[in-house]
């Protein structure tokens, strides 16, 4: 029990240094952009993001209750099989494995959706903010 609490506070603390980690546009210079500027354009960006956060949480909810659904049960074998191999109590091993197993797995499961954005660049966002800043006269031609 001791090594999961060790393991899940590493992967607590990793989550969150990534999560200062932030993918941006690399903006075309065209009209729009050269007439506003940089720092206009970076506002107009925040706003295109925070306006993709709002309308995509919803699905990402979704995907975060399925993945942590689907670790929870291939937690709950693990720790199952585990328990009944390595433990010395026969069953109560058993379903104290499973408890644990779908425990961690449901929480690693919903965690890794959470904050998946944060580590790799989420496609549909990205192309959300792309459509929302051309809906503003932006080109985006990339991101870092």
């Amino acid at each position: 029990m001791k090594n999961f609490a060790k393991s899940l506070v590493i992967f607590l603390s990793i989550l969150s240094l990534t999560a200062c980690a932030s993918y941006r546009p690399i903006f075309d210079p065209n009209e729009k952009y050269l007439a506003v500027g940089e720092a206009k354009a970076d506002s107009d960006f925040q706003a295109c993001r925070k306006e993709s956060e709002d309308y995509l949480d919803k699905y990402k909810a979704e995907r975060a209750a399925k993945e942590a659904g689907r670790n929870a049960v291939v937690g709950g074998v693990v720790g199952a099989a585990t328990g009944l191999i390595f433990g010395n109590k026969g069953i109560k091993s058993s379903l104290i494995g499973t408890a644990i197993g779908a425990g961690a797995g449901a929480a690693i499961g919903a965690l890794s959706v959470m904050g998946e954005d944060k580590v790799k660049p989420d496609q549909v966002k990205q192309r959300y903010i792309t459509n929302c800043l051309a809906r503003n006269g932006y080109s985006i031609i990339g991101w870092r």
